[in-house]
């Protein structure tokens, strides 16, 4: 296993070589069309943490060089992102990275807006949800202990009502949503207030023009 394991590392660092190259070069839209699957497939593949941060910033340096070769290819790559940044397991420099990654995608998260508005309505379902599971999960937890301890000779029944605390997984699983849900939102909300800055510009442009 730990052999299979590094021949995948291998390869796959042999894939982003490949591939920065090509950015280096500065290919065509063709080219990228090309490599992007493979890219797609490292990141579901990657276990590595240094590996996969640099899979995501290959997944920006083409969103800024070569944005029409991304685009067709978006909703696979947020999907695959997406997954990792929900994944509690995920190490916080490869999160940090993701914040980036989502932050920068801002244009293309408007041009696939109904993919945008379904991941956030998904994400507030799954949240409620895990917050109703998680608070029916601490009411059945909620138990009666009957001690018996001896007091002046007698034994008496002392009752303690225990709950134990929120399942800490739960919480941290509720925490990556909301961080998540968030970042997407910045992203979707900074490119609207770029977009409305330019309009604002145009119009004031047009206006000076007129006089």
């Amino acid at each position: 296993l730990g052999v299979c394991r590094t021949m995948r590392v291998d390869a796959q660092r042999e894939f982003i070589d490949l591939l920065t190259e090509d950015l280096r070069h500065g290919q065509d839209v063709f080219v990228f069309h090309q490599r992007i699957p493979g890219l797609i497939g490292c990141l579901e593949d990657t276990s590595d943490p240094s590996v996969l941060t640099e899979l995501i910033g290959l997944v920006v340096k083409i969103n800024d060089r070569c944005v029409d070769a991304l685009k067709p290819y978006f909703v696979d790559v947020a999907d695959v992102l997406i997954g990792w940044f929900l994944d509690v397991e995920t190490k916080h420099e490869v999160l940090e990275s993701l914040r980036a990654c989502f932050l920068r995608l801002g244009p293309l998260w408007i041009t696939h807006l109904d993919f945008a508005a379904d991941v956030l309505t998904k994400f507030q379902a799954d949240m409620a949800s895990l917050i109703k599971d998680d608070l029916q999960a601490s009411k059945r937890d909620e138990v009666i202990k009957h001690r018996r301890w001896n007091a002046g000779g007698k034994d008496c029944l002392r009752l303690e009502h225990m709950c134990k605390p929120p399942n800490m997984k739960s919480v941290h699983q509720l925490i990556h949503f909301v961080k998540c849900f968030s970042y997407i939102q910045v992203a979707l909300g900074s490119y609207f207030s770029v977009c409305a800055t330019k309009l604002f510009a145009s119009m004031i442009d047009t206006f000076l023009q007129s006089l």
